[in-house]
């Protein structure tokens, strides 16, 4: 139960934390059809753009790092539509928990609030309530929000991720078939501080691009942490724009360019786009390689289980959507 509450308290903070992400992000391309306010209805309850958005905000915003102009509209009109779709999964379970009547106790929302202050207002309900209501939120829709994420998880781990075995046997017959699949190509992990041109230093964009530079090309970590805390409109603000793992291979060539040659630990930047400057810190690398059975054993037990709790979880929302009415306003 420990570990469900804090998924879920991750799940509200990180939704009320990306509501101003449309209003910020208004420069990054999108399709014309895709502002339609209603995305999908299950049995009449909405999926609106909004909803998707305050799950797909920073995701957007990292994929600005690989793709440009149409292709980036490309790539997050996909998210979106594979957001919505999961989106109508989550309503269809929540229907069915409350078409069987289930009960959650009412202390289990409770701790997720308190779990949610704690994260966000210092266990300090009202200044919880407070913040949720500069966002537009309440107090009641967090504790409705909680109530339905505990319903959903609970029926599927029921449904669908209860006794999942993978034998030793389907781990070393899925390596010798696939073992193709454990060469790993070179890796980078790193953290991103971004200026956008219109956004909100635009009134002393050079000033404040020039101060940045001074600043983050000391390459120290904790100073550049601290400059994406301070500056940064870019990704994943709270963990200093550090946006994991990439394959170097996939980076947008004016990144691949400003940082080839540069060593663990240096900063790149100012690299110009359309979008704005951007410096970049090099956190980690990691040399492609092929990886041995004992290397990638759990790795593989673990991708088959996901793939059976996948497998077991569309059978159960084929199941679901045989009874329901589900509408999609949008193209493909």
């Amino acid at each position: 139960m420990r570990r469900l509450c804090a998924i879920i308290c991750m799940f509200i903070f990180y939704s009320t934390a990306n509501t101003s992400f449309a209003e910020e992000n208004k420069d990054i391309p999108r399709p014309d059809h895709f502002y339609s306010s209603v995305l999908a209805t299950v049995n009449g309850i909405p999926v609106t753009l909004y909803d998707v958005i305050l799950e797909t905000g920073n995701d957007e915003q990292k994929l600005g790092m690989i793709y440009t102009g149409n292709q980036l509209a490309k790539e997050i009109q996909k998210l979106r539509i594979k957001k919505v779709k999961e989106l109508v999964n989550r309503k269809l379970c929540y229907l069915e928990f409350k078409e069987k009547d289930y009960k959650i106790p009412n202390q289990y929302v409770e701790d997720m609030l308190d779990g949610l202050a704690a994260n966000m207002a210092g266990g300090d309900r009202k200044k919880l309530e407070k913040k949720a209501l500069a966002e537009g939120i309440t107090l009641n829709d967090l504790r409705l929000k909680a109530h339905e994420k505990i319903a959903v998880d609970i029926l599927i781990h029921e449904f669908c991720y209860r006794n999942v075995f993978i034998t030793p046997k389907d781990v070393n017959e899925y390596y010798t078939k696939n073992s193709a699949e454990f060469s790993k190509t070179s890796q980078i992990e790193l953290q991103i501080l971004l200026l956008k041109k219109d956004g909100k230093y635009k009134d002393e964009y050079d000033d404040i691009v020039g101060k940045v530079k001074a600043d983050a090309m000391k390459a120290d970590k904790d100073v550049f942490t601290t400059l994406v805390k301070l500056h940064s409109e870019g990704p994943d603000i709270a963990k200093g724009g550090n946006i994991g793992w990439l394959e170097e291979s996939k980076l947008r060539p004016e990144f691949t360019v400003a940082l080839k040659g540069l060593e663990n630990g240096s900063v790149a930047g100012p690299v110009q786009t359309a979008e704005g400057v951007y410096f970049i810190r090099i956190t980690d690398r990691m040399a492609a390689k092929a990886k041995s059975f004992d290397e990638v054993r759990d790795e593989i037990s673990d991708k088959l289980t996901k793939i059976e709790k996948e497998n077991r979880y569309a059978k159960y929302m084929d199941r679901l959507k045989e009874k329901a009415v589900i509408r999609y306003f949008f193209e493909e």
